[in-house]
């Protein structure tokens, strides 16, 4: 979660491209990464769907509408 005051500069963005650039670089064994982002949360979805993942399908958690992405470790866009 990202503070509201540093929200709109891209942060969330910036920082999930570093992290699959870190994991694909030291851990060539991860194949796929899920995320799960609230129905409501519109700004997330934006994130990871500009980062490649792929939406999956809409689900219910914890009582909770939900979307769940996936990203394909074999997918070398972010290089």
């Amino acid at each position: 979660m990202i503070s509201p005051k540093y929200r709109g500069k891209k942060y969330g963005y910036k920082s999930i491209k570093l992290a699959l650039i870190y994991l694909h670089t030291y851990y060539k064994n991860i194949k796929e990464i899920y995320a799960i982002v609230k129905l409501e949360n519109i700004a997330s979805s934006k994130i990871f769907l500009k980062n490649n993942f792929v939406l999956l399908k809409k689900k219910l958690k914890s009582n909770v509408n939900c979307y769940l992405y996936k990203y394909n470790m074999n997918n070398n866009q972010f290089i």
